[in-house]
Parts: structure tokens; sequence; C-alpha cells
């Protein structure tokens, strides 16, 4: 396959299969001269996109469009282009939100981080939030009332800038009230839990228990507390940090780790899903570190140590023409 200028766009949009997805990537990878090439053509494409739908009529279905802009994460050519996403997104994404929010009396930002990749979000107030991959958070563009609330769906690293305002998260089933502390916070959508962990500081929980009475937590530092959204209860127990925010730079810190953990960590990280055929699998428990390795190494790892084998199945599209996740069996 001879690639040129409209082979690059095509495998921007998600035009070419799998196949020629790697031989795209292999040409770019090979010289200086074909990347430069490649980072036009991206540069050019997203620009295209972003005013496209910057311009449209309805703003909130633009917003929802360029969040769309399919970027994969996990090879070298993309790391220039997580980077371009980035330093062009940002300044289109304000000005999106804005012209949507600009009739409210409160002005919010969003962001939302695509599968596979972390952002670091510098807040009002001098906080700072880091996002896990597939993120949302939601925060006013002042902190003018009586609290700092935010909206999260999704993971993240709160380092909180002390302040006489509580600062508040918000999730869907719990919230968490500090003044200045640091803390990691798991609250994806589609998960049975919402996992928090204080690293430093001061936390109160609050939650709906059994009987939707409102209930409330204190917890204290190198303490995790799960909140099961089905059977509204917590559990918390004393864990490992570095285990829980390792991902926040790019790393996976295993030490005794139940499966079961480790393939929730591995499915965040490289956006795929896990099936497991052996119920006996998930009283194993793993220690290890690891950086930048792709995802097939961690599972060879597994391999070494528990005779655990892996198959990959493509992904499959949806009624709506989506993409949906890999799915990869262990046996």
């Amino acid at each position: 396959m001879q690639i040129d200028e409209s082979v690059l766009l095509r495998y921007f949009t998600n035009a070419l299969n799998v196949q020629e997805q790697e031989v795209v990537e292999q040409w770019v990878n090979h010289s200086q001269e074909n990347k430069a090439l490649a980072e036009e053509i991206y540069y050019i494409y997203f620009i295209s996109e972003a005013s496209r739908y910057k311009n449209s009529l309805d703003p909130q279905m633009a917003l929802e469009r360029i969040k769309q802009v399919n970027i994969r994460p996990k090879t070298t050519f993309w790391s220039w282009a997580q980077r371009i996403a980035a330093i062009l997104f940002i300044p289109l994404l304000i000005g999106t939100i804005f012209h949507f929010t600009r009739q409210e009396t409160v002005q919010y930002m969003e962001t939302h981080v695509s599968p596979g990749m972390i952002c670091a979000v510098d807040l009002p107030d001098g906080s700072k939030v880091w996002l896990n991959s597939d993120s949302y958070l939601k925060y006013p563009r002042t902190f003018s009332g009586k609290t700092r609330n935010v909206y999260l769906k999704g993971e993240a690293y709160f380092s909180v800038k002390k302040d006489k305002k509580r600062f508040i998260v918000e999730t869907e089933g719990v919230s968490a009230e500090v003044l200045g502390t640091e803390f990691n916070m798991d609250a994806y959508p589609n998960s049975p839990f919402i996992s928090t962990t204080l690293v430093n500081g001061s936390i109160i929980l609050n939650y709906k228990g059994a009987g939707k009475a409102e209930q409330s937590f204190a917890m204290v530092p190198e303490q995790k507390v799960v909140y099961n959204k089905k059977k509204m209860s917590l559990s918390q127990k004393k864990t490992y940090v570095p285990n829980v925010v390792a991902w926040r730079e790019g790393k996976i810190i295993l030490r005794d780790t139940p499966l079961e953990d480790v393939l929730w960590i591995l499915s965040k990280r490289y956006n795929v899903d896990f099936n497991v055929e052996q119920e006996s699998f998930k009283d194993y428990s793993f220690t290890g570190t690891f950086s930048d390795q792709q995802l097939s190494v961690i599972l060879d790892h597994f391999n070494v140590a528990s005779h655990i084998r892996y198959r990959t199945e493509d992904p499959e599209m949806t009624s709506c023409g989506e993409m949906k996740k890999p799915q990869i069996t262990l046996y």
C-alpha cells in the first residue's frame, strides 16, 4: 500500500481496517520525514474538524462531536498526536463551553479525556486535578459561591488548595467534602462501585445508605473506602497508596493485588474489557511494576506467573455504528 496524504487522512478518520492501520503506523515510525508529513496531515485534519463543528448551529452537539475525535493511545507514533490534540483542543473547548453557557448565571468548564489518555487540569482556586482515561470533569469558571463544587465521572486525583471554602466533589451517589487535601476518586458510571483513597488531609464522604438515608463517613490517610452502588453500603480498609495513584504517572504498581482489581486497572488504562473463563483465577493476586509496557507484555507476565492464557477478539460495531471495546478472554 502506497502511503500518501489521502491514506493518512483516511487513517485519522478511522476509515482503514486494522491491517492497513498497522501498515501506516510502521511507515510513520520508519523515518522523521514520514512522521513530519503525518503530523502535518493530522494538524490540518484536527483544525478542519474543530472549526467545522465549532461553527455549528448547535453548540452542545458541536462539543459532543469534537469530544469524539479519536486518538489511539499506545504507539510511539501517537505520543505526539496526543500533545497536538491537547494544544489544539483546550482553546477550542474553552470557546465552545463559553458559548454554550454564556446565557447562564454560572459559566461552567468541561474536560473529557479520551480513552487511553491522562490529562491535568488547573482549577480556578489553584487546585489541580489529574484525570484518568475516559473521565469527565465539570467545574465553574470561578468559585464564587460559599463552596467549591466540581462534578466527576470517571477517575481523578485531586490536589486541593487549602481555603476556608469547602471543596466538594460530586459523583453519582457519593460526594466528598474537603478543605485542603490530596485524594483519589474512582467513579466510573459503568462500575458497580465508587472508591475513594485518601493520601493526606481529611475527607467527609456523604452517601445514601440503606433506605436512601443520608449518611456520612470521616476518612483518615491511607484509607480506601468503597461504596457499593447496588447495596448502598460502605466498606473500608488500609491500602497501599502508590498502587492506587500510580496511573497519574503512567505506571501500574501491583503489590499482592487481586486479579479482579488488576483487570479493572488494565481496563481503564488500555480501554479494553475482560472476560474470565476460570472462576479459580479470581483467587490469584500479583506483584510487579509496569511502566509504558504494552498490554500484551503485562498479560504475558501473568502467563509466566500463573499460567493464565489469553486471547484477543476484534472489536465489534454497535447498532449505532460505534466501535465496541476490544474483548480479552483469560482462560
